[in-house]
């Protein structure tokens, strides 16, 4: 692998490593809309979680073509692929790829991320059960023995315990190559949020970027109605240790979070 590093100079080099549910779609169609971000034939090409979390090294090759000879001149190359924050080794194979790499990670309120992932995979039929049976039950459908490990479906609670996933990225890269974004303000200032994106990117907006008027969501499910309030609550407090720690890791003050008032300002 690092022979094919050292080859190819169009190393991507900007990535979207979380958290699913979390407006990484929007966050992704938002910055390629600029001429210096581009992405490759899929928005999550999923190379460094393919092979589950014994997979040595990536298929850097492949990975290399999925992005057009276009997207290879631009100054930014995207993949955003959510789970790579959350699945084991991902992020340290992501490292061993390109250490200087801009990494991204949105950070949604946990509960709502949790509720908002039920309603995903309740729309696609895996899961049946309802939402306040289904996160008591997360290692059911597992094979005898893997109790306990990361799952890619039934993994409500465990994706939204972020702070063991910031600190993973924080030691293995430079502040400085990190942003953290929370997605409530995504929704709420996405301009300001953009501008200092593209600032940090060294990217001047050379066009105006609209205001995205609704929550983009690859796979709607508002059918499926809002949560149930005191289920948040009950969820909140369940999450709050790992809410300030969070907080500690990346200096946001999520304290609003806490609050048994917190209602999400986007639709879940």
């Amino acid at each position: 692998m690092d022979e094919v590093l050292v080859m190819d100079e169009a190393l991507v080099n900007l990535f979207i490593v979380g958290v699913q549910k979390g407006g990484t779609t929007a966050l992704h169609r938002l910055l390629t809309e600029h001429p210096g971000v581009c992405g490759g034939v899929a928005k999550e090409l999923h190379i460094f979680d393919g092979g589950g979390p014994d997979t040595r090294e990536a298929d850097v090759t492949a990975f290399q073509r999925s992005f057009s000879a276009e997207a290879r001149r631009a100054r930014y190359r995207l993949d955003a692929t959510p789970i790579t924050c959350f699945w084991p080794g991902a992020i340290e194979r992501l490292h061993r790829y390109n250490p200087d790499a801009r990494v991204i990670m949105l950070l949604r309120h946990p509960a709502y991320r949790a509720y908002s992932n039920w309603r995903m995979e309740t729309v696609r039929k895996v899961e049946i059960l309802p939402f306040e049976i289904a996160i008591t039950r997360g290692d059911r459908r597992r094979p005898k023995g893997e109790q306990g490990k990361p799952s890619r479906v039934f993994s409500y609670l465990q994706r939204g315990r972020y702070a063991h996933q910031v600190a993973a990225l924080l030691g293995l890269f430079p502040a400085s190559q990190i942003r953290f974004v929370r997605t409530d303000e995504l929704w709420s200032s996405q301009s300001q949020v953009l501008a200092d994106l593209f600032d940090w990117l060294g990217l001047v907006p050379e066009f105006s970027l609209p205001r995205r008027s609704e929550y983009i969501a690859p796979m709607p499910s508002r059918q499926l109605g809002p949560p149930d309030p005191a289920t948040m609550v009950r969820l909140t407090a369940d999450f709050a240790e790992d809410i300030l720690e969070t907080a500690r890791l990346t200096g946001y003050d999520l304290s609003d979070w806490l609050s048994p008032d917190y209602v999400e300002p986007i639709g879940t």
